[in-house]
């Protein structure tokens, strides 16, 4: 019978704290990709939009959309709505260009935007998630990672 053993666990346990610390610290990289892809998805829809008919003329300065950041309690939110800004009176007529009526066929606009930037948003995700991860093994420290960042050694 064996008289027992050892673990060491400690690379496990630094290593598991370490994916945490990408995890929150992941937000940080992250804004600038949801940032562009908004953008992006929303210039897409207002050129489609105001390539429609003549109807539909003061209907593309109404596609905006708003970047909302929550970071708190061990987790992050970041949420971005694209759409027709209702504050706008031509806005009221968003919902029918884009999912029709009994009158006018749907166009889709917006969901064909965010699907044609889609592949770019995923790749922007992982080289985010990636740079999140790289900062922190530089040197332990996220500020001092920070600063690698900022001069491209990372």
């Amino acid at each position: 019978m064996a008289d027992g053993f050892d673990l060491d666990l400690s690379d496990v346990l630094r290593l598991s704290a370490n994916l945490g610390e990408v995890q929150v610290r992941a937000g940080h990289y992250i804004v600038p990709v949801m940032k562009k892809t908004a953008l992006e998805v929303k210039k897409e829809a207002r050129r489609t939009v105001a390539a429609g008919s003549k109807r539909w003329k003061a209907l593309p300065r109404t596609i905006d959309f708003e970047l909302t950041v929550f970071e708190g309690f061990g987790s992050g939110v970041i949420n971005a709505d694209i759409g027709y800004n209702r504050g706008q009176d031509a806005a009221r007529l968003g919902n029918i260009r884009e999912f029709g009526s009994v009158n006018v066929a749907p166009h889709n606009d917006l969901q064909n935007a965010l699907d044609k930037e889609s592949d770019a948003f995923e790749k922007g995700l992982s080289d985010a998630l990636a740079r999140a991860e790289s900062v922190l093994t530089t040197d332990g420290s996220f500020s001092k990672s920070v600063a690698a960042v900022f001069r491209g050694s990372y």
